[in-house]
């Protein structure tokens, strides 16, 4: 019997959220572990900027697979701490990667004013 290919990879995205999150954790453990000041800036700068960030990105994907509106994911966003256009760019690539119909970019742009 031959398998279904995969419509649907919201989950992938679930778990690469969970991932992102087990490494922000696992980071800040080591952060706390270190007596070197230099390595312990490095650790803390990784998890607050790459991590963080990718996390944040990675979080508006899945809730717009999942229906949500954008207004509900991130209510307390502010003038300064808006997404930038390569942030949506990235948030478009993980849409078309893990979601289960074709991606129409209209639809994002009309969503990310709910």
């Amino acid at each position: 019997m031959e398998e279904k290919p995969l419509k649907d990879r919201r989950r992938l995205l679930k778990i690469k959220l969970c991932s992102l999150m087990a490494e922000a954790k696992i980071i800040r453990r080591e952060e706390n572990r270190t007596r070197h000041r230099q390595l312990h800036h490095e650790l803390w700068h990784h998890r607050t900027h790459e991590v963080r960030f990718e996390a944040r990105r990675t979080h508006v994907a899945y809730g717009y697979l999942r229906g949500l509106p954008y207004g509900r994911i991130e209510q307390k966003r502010s003038e300064d701490n808006e997404l930038t256009e390569g942030d949506w760019k990235g948030i478009a690539a993980m849409i078309k990667k893990y979601g289960p119909a074709p991606f129409n970019e209209s639809a994002l742009e009309a969503w990310k004013k709910t």
